[in-house]
């Protein structure tokens, strides 16, 4: 007799519960993504000020006069 071959794949239930799975992951990463990018949006342009404020110092400082930001 003939052997027949594994079939190769992905049957339907698996295919559903792998999305199930990803989209529960996703649900929960979503709110956490958008809290971090406001978190970094935040912490860039205090960088940025400091860096004005710095560069501003040491522009006065060179200069011997008053710098406005």
């Amino acid at each position: 007799m003939r052997r027949l071959k594994a079939a190769k794949g992905f049957t339907l239930i698996e295919l559903m519960f792998g999305l199930a799975v990803a989209a529960v992951i996703i649900g929960v990463a979503a709110p956490n993504m958008r809290t971090f990018i406001l978190n970094n949006r935040i912490n860039s342009t205090a960088t940025e000020f400091v860096r004005s404020m710095q560069n501003a110092r040491s522009e006065a400082s060179k200069r011997q006069k008053n710098v406005v930001i």
